[in-house]
């Protein structure tokens, strides 16, 4: 089977809704660069970084840093603060990012 190409649109879509599927399990809907990748299923790469980066600019992601063991840092991305709610169970996650609404139903 051929690998499927995405555009760099279709990534930040992915990376929008794989941090909201961080909401349905109770997690906070942020990550490292590597923990996107594997949501993503992307290598982190300096395209990954790009898109990241494009994505803080857009206003579409937050980043902040964070202090990780001795004398290392590393970047936090999330979805920024207002644009997302947590229902209660069993109902739906709603989420505007860039003009679109998302919706994920909680199980």
């Amino acid at each position: 089977m051929p690998n499927r190409y995405y555009t760099r649109e279709e990534r930040k879509e992915m990376i929008v809704l794989a941090l909201l599927i961080q909401l349905q399990h109770d997690k906070p809907p942020e990550g490292t660069a590597y923990k996107i990748a594997k949501l993503v299923d992307m290598s982190v790469s300096p395209n990954l970084y790009s898109i990241l980066s494009d994505m803080v600019a857009q206003g579409r992601l937050t980043a902040r840093d964070e202090r990780n063991g001795r004398n290392t840092e590393r970047t936090v991305y999330s979805l920024p603060e207002g644009s997302y709610r947590t229902p209660a169970e069993g109902r739906e996650i709603t989420i505007k990012v860039g003009g679109k609404v998302y919706q994920e139903k909680l199980i």
